[in-house]
């Protein structure tokens, strides 16, 4: 689940509770708490769960000093895929003692940890510790460990759900007075994370807010979603999911029918598949 920041991503995730317990693995710390409204009753039953995982501090970019080294991300992500593991193993169940149907983290920050973690373990390793980023053919580890991840999941009867925020895009503008490349905007949005992730997932859905105005002044926003890539139907690609439903020409009402929901999501590709869902 790919959208800008505040556009209902942990909202549209939590939502697959519906189909079983949840378990949140939280990096991005706040946005669990601002969905979780929404879920109270979910919650009170045992049937989602959050777990935070607060990278340490990096002194040097808050400029209190000069230091290459990372720390933090190594124990951060064996703290995390470790209780994603016992999840998917049922070691680790709910409050209510269901065992977890879903897990949510979030995609780009996993990525973050992964590759900052293996540096870790390089800067760790090397007496001189001058090692600032991984060069290209360091990234086979990192890669490696994702992609592991992500078959942990589909050998499983469990879904994995990741959430995206997205960035600007740059690509390469004419150069500058001294012949040098430059970097502009492109004017698109992309995921921030983990570059294979998109061709690996089964869906992805891109998340954005309506919003309604009356002479200027916005009455409300409500969230959409839209299945960008989908390898289960590709009948469902494109497809918008919204509150907002015209029921004739430029006559809208508001329907819970097509409101962007995991069970709304899967009911329609179920239909669209015309068999169920694997």
């Amino acid at each position: 689940i790919e959208g800008a920041d505040k556009t209902g991503k942990s909202t549209l995730a939590l939502s697959a509770v519906d189909e079983g317990p949840v378990l949140y693995l939280e990096q991005d710390i706040g946005g669990f708490d601002r969905a979780a409204i929404r879920f109270t009753e979910q919650i009170k039953q045992g049937l989602i769960m959050s777990r935070k995982y607060p990278v340490a501090i990096q002194r040097s970019s808050l400029g209190l000093e000069k230091s290459l080294l990372v720390q933090g991300y190594k124990e951060q992500w064996a703290s995390i895929i470790g209780d994603y593991l016992d999840a998917i193993d049922n070691k680790l169940v709910s409050p209510s003692g269901q065992p977890f149907k879903t897990v949510i983290m979030d995609g780009g920050r996993l990525w973050s940890g992964c590759h900052h973690g293996y540096l870790q373990e390089i800067q760790e390793a090397t007496p001189d510790k001058s090692k600032a980023k991984l060069i290209e053919i360091m990234y086979t580890e990192p890669n490696s460990r994702m992609y592991s991840l992500l078959d942990v999941a589909k050998q499983s009867d469990k879904h994995l759900i990741l959430s995206h925020h997205l960035d600007d895009e740059y690509i390469e503008g004419s150069p500058d007075v001294n012949g040098r490349p430059v970097k502009v905007k492109s004017g698109k949005l992309v995921a921030k994370g983990w570059k294979h992730l998109s061709n690996l997932s089964d869906m992805t859905i891109r998340t954005e807010l309506e919003i309604f105005r009356v002479g200027g002044k916005i009455l409300y926003t409500l969230p959409m979603a839209t299945v960008t890539m989908c390898g289960l139907t590709l009948d469902l690609l494109g497809y918008t999911f919204s509150y907002k439903q015209e029921i004739k020409p430029h006559v809208y009402e508001y329907s819970e029918a097509m409101a962007p929901t995991w069970t709304n999501i899967m009911k329609m590709a179920e239909l669209m598949r015309g068999a169920p869902l694997p």
